[in-house]
């Protein structure tokens, strides 16, 4: 009787033990399993990447229609992926998020009066594809010698670009990039165009600063900087994912672009007490944003469209890249603008 208990004792132990060690094998098996689909996943959506680098790097560089892409050996290849990885991974994510280097320096009229004008937006803004005496805040100080202009447009960039740059104001007033003397700006013009929208809620474009939606003790609704990023956000894959899945509704999109307007308006008023938020419409009409609420907030929108009957996505208005205004588009801009804003 007792053999045949301790029979069963150390064959249930044994049977337990192999068991549990099944458990293990299987959990394990899987966990790598699941580790190794990510690597993958993830290297898939960094080919990606950095064939669109690279199109563009050439693009910017072949001034034609449809580039050639290079013939670069393999070695070659992964050494420019690894550096696009040490660069996503670990360079975007230090403070400043937009580095010194990415600004265009101020211009300065011949008849400067003391007064600035600050403009902030994308490439448009900034004149990518130009070069620095054929850009906005260029042609502007040449048409209104009495002004100095200072240009934060980011090439990729949007409204939460420009709120990060406000919220970080003496970083880029030590570097010259904002006025020293803020209380002489008159003007800060922020150049709109309907793509906003979408780089405000992803990173398609550039890998930019966070927001989260926050709400004060009234209920009102407000933009806090995320000072931490989560490690999935940091991939590739939800670069990737969030740009091609991740779609909203245009009416959240235009309350979202409202809500990054009122946070930039509280920093303007801020900043620069004696100057007016301008709200440019280079591209879009009244659908692509919410007009009655911005000019309720005390901006002023001005509108293309509205103001002067030139197409500026005429090619003629175009650099090379068929893309980005020239010098004759913002020479065409400038003297309606200056009308409207009585420069």
């Amino acid at each position: 009787m007792l053999y045949n208990w301790l029979s069963f004792v150390i064959f249930w132990r044994e049977n337990l033990n192999l068991k549990r060690n099944k458990f293990v094998c299987f959990l394990f098996v899987n966990l790598v399993s699941i580790l190794l689909l990510f690597v993958f996943l993830e290297f898939v959506c960094l080919v990606i990447a950095e064939r669109n680098i690279l199109f563009n790097l050439v693009s910017s560089f072949q001034q034609v229609d449809k580039p050639e892409m290079p013939k670069i050996s393999l070695s070659e290849r992964f050494s420019f992926m690894k550096d696009i990885a040490i660069q996503h991974y670990y360079y975007q994510y230090k403070e400043p998020l937009i580095p010194q280097e990415q600004f265009r320096m101020p211009y300065t009229g011949a008849k400067y009066n003391g007064d600035d004008i600050v403009l902030a937006g994308c490439s448009v803004t900034k004149g990518d594809g130009l070069k620095s005496d054929d850009t906005f805040g260029a042609v502007l100080t040449e048409m209104y010698p009495k002004w100095r202009a200072y240009n934060i447009g980011v090439s990729g960039g949007s409204a939460r670009e420009t709120l990060y740059i406000l919220r970080n104001y003496k970083n880029y007033e030590n570097w010259g990039v904002l006025p020293k003397n803020p209380q002489n700006t008159k003007y800060f013009i922020y150049t709109f165009f309907a793509e906003h929208k979408m780089r405000i809620y992803h990173d398609l474009y550039r890998r930019g600063p966070k927001f989260d939606i926050k709400k004060d003790k009234n209920g009102q609704k407000y933009l806090e900087y995320r000072e931490k990023t989560d490690f999935l956000s940091k991939t590739f894959m939800s670069q990737y994912f969030t740009s091609k899945c991740c779609l909203k509704s245009d009416k959240y999109l235009n309350n979202l672009l409202t809500l990054y307007m009122q946070e930039i308006k509280k920093e303007v008023d801020s900043i620069f007490p004696n100057s007016q938020l301008v709200f440019f419409v280079f591209y879009g009409d009244e659908d692509t944003f919410d007009m009655p609420a911005l000019e309720k907030m005390g901006i002023k929108v001005v509108m293309w469209d509205y103001i002067s009957d030139v197409k500026l996505w005429d090619d003629k208005y175009k650099t090379w890249d068929k893309l980005h205004p020239s010098r004759l588009a913002w020479e065409t801009i400038l003297p309606y603008l200056g009308k409207e804003l009585d420069l």
